[in-house]
């Protein structure tokens, strides 16, 4: 039987999604979006089959389900945040499109941190930061002076969507606490996202971060492997944050800081927030969920602590691009059929026991001063020769020729049976591609002698605390 399915956005991560949904024969790849991506258009089996509209029109719930119900799709999976924020799965859920993807009121859980703070603490849910929430500055600012007094560092983040580019910390991004308020004062005035709040937290000391990415239909839950991604633009994690440098999962689909429980741990958090949400829209949450979560020493409660900082609505990217290659089904788009029949739980959803390295080529300058307009090549025969696979990100396509945008322009993956040959296959990869870019050959390189680095800062601190 024939699948029409559509895919909305034209990222890296949607390139991921892309080839996951047409490994079976029988699924017809139809895509909306405003940019045309060369990894996901060569995917589609006719040149009507990519919609492009003006800048926005993957975000615009009238134009995607117009699109939508004109081709008579089946099924649609949702790629990025800002579509699901501005409601493209309600307007498809009203033309009886089931949708892979949550209706807005749900996917406020990361269009609306304060939202998101305010569920957890609701419903008792664990992994909340001591935290407030303001849209007065002068109420932020006592909160500031507060926290100064306790010598607590600060993580200052916009509550509406910013790219992943929102938050900053005190003593790195922010100097101090003066340039936090100025910070806050900036973000109340220009109100990012469209949300006038400002979510103010703790900042965790000498934090590992991992991206536990989720499947859900509302109810049960599927978790993914552990991924650690690399947000700092430069090597040994030094300037300014970015959308995603690159990414690494393990064979054992854990991390060395991440136990087995601490990891089913994040899936019974999934399904409480997901109780949660029900509770609090009515709305049964259908799509990916990934939480973002920290572990390092809590200023305020003075010992190791994991915290969630984020509630994702979609898959990371690059994230995405190392798990959905190792989904170890033979025809993925029926776990994607199953998010949105509630049948998940039935499904027997398994992922490859390989690590997996994705590092992005990003235009040098990225991201302060990307050189944009500049063609880019890859030798597809040797990426085949590496044994590495490739996904273009945010590019640009003039008579068959690739330039560069002002954002990533092309990830490769290597997947091995060892970290060590993941890296080393992409890092091969990197070679085949030609153009002014650049990326971080410290991804997924020896992350454990920087881990244990940082659990030994734990240990020191935690018996600092305890002899005080």
């Amino acid at each position: 039987m024939t699948t029409k399915a559509l895919l909305v956005g034209s990222g890296g991560r949607e390139a991921a999604i892309a080839e996951s949904l047409t490994i079976s024969p029988s699924t017809i790849l139809y895509v909306v979006s405003d940019r045309l991506n060369p990894s996901i258009s060569k995917l589609t089996r006719d040149k009507g089959n990519y919609k492009m509209g003006p800048k926005g029109a993957a975000s615009n719930p009238q134009f995607v389900s117009e699109y939508a119900v004109e081709n008579r799709i089946d099924i649609a999976v949702v790629g990025p945040e800002d579509p699901l924020v501005e409601g493209v799965a309600d307007a498809l859920k009203k033309k009886k499109i089931p949708c892979v993807g949550p209706v807005r009121e749900c996917a406020m859980i990361e269009g609306d941190k304060s939202f998101c703070r305010h569920i957890l603490q609701k419903y008792k849910i664990p992994f909340n930061p001591e935290y407030n929430t303001f849209t007065n500055p002068n109420e932020a600012f006592g909160y500031v002076d507060e926290m100064r007094k306790k010598g607590i560092p600060l993580a200052v983040k916009p509550a509406g969507l910013t790219g992943g580019k929102g938050v900053k910390l005190t003593g790195e991004q922010l100097k101090d606490y003066d340039e936090a308020k100025a910070y806050i004062e900036t973000t109340l005035k220009e109100k990012p996202g469209g949300l006038q709040s400002v979510v103010i937290e703790e900042k965790i000391l000498y934090p590992l971060e991992v991206t536990i990415q989720t499947f859900t239909d509302g109810k049960s839950v599927v978790l993914t492997p552990c991924v650690q991604d690399y947000k700092r633009a430069y090597e040994e994690d030094k300037g300014p944050n970015t959308g995603g440098m690159g990414s690494y999962s393990q064979r054992d689909q854990l991390m060395p800081f991440v136990s087995r429980k601490e990891y089913e741990d994040t899936a019974e958090m999934v399904r409480r927030i997901n109780d949660a949400l029900f509770k609090e829209t009515g709305e049964r949450y259908q799509g990916f969920l990934y939480a973002q979560m920290m572990k390092g020493i809590s200023p305020v409660k003075h010992k190791l602590t994991t915290i969630l900082t984020e509630a994702n609505v979609r898959l990371g990217d690059s994230e995405a691009i190392n798990v959905l290659p190792i989904l170890d089904n033979d025809d993925p788009i029926e776990v994607y059929w199953s998010i949105v029949d509630q049948t998940l739980s039935a499904k027997k959803v398994k992922f490859s026991n390989k690590a997996t390295v994705c590092k992005y080529l990003v235009p040098e300058g990225y991201p302060e001063n990307p050189k944009d307009n500049q063609p880019v090549e890859v030798n597809e025969e040797k990426v085949r020769k590496t044994g590495a696979k490739y996904y273009w990100a945010s590019v640009n396509t003039t008579e068959g020729k690739i330039f560069t945008t002002r954002s990533r322009a092309i990830a490769v993956l290597g997947v091995s049976e060892s970290l060590d040959d993941a890296e080393e296959i992409s890092e091969k990869a990197t070679e085949c591609v030609k153009g002014p870019l650049r990326h971080r050959k410290d991804i997924g390189r020896k992350p454990a002698n920087m881990i244990k680095g940082i659990q030994s800062k734990w240990k020191i601190l935690v018996k600092a605390n305890e002899v005080s």
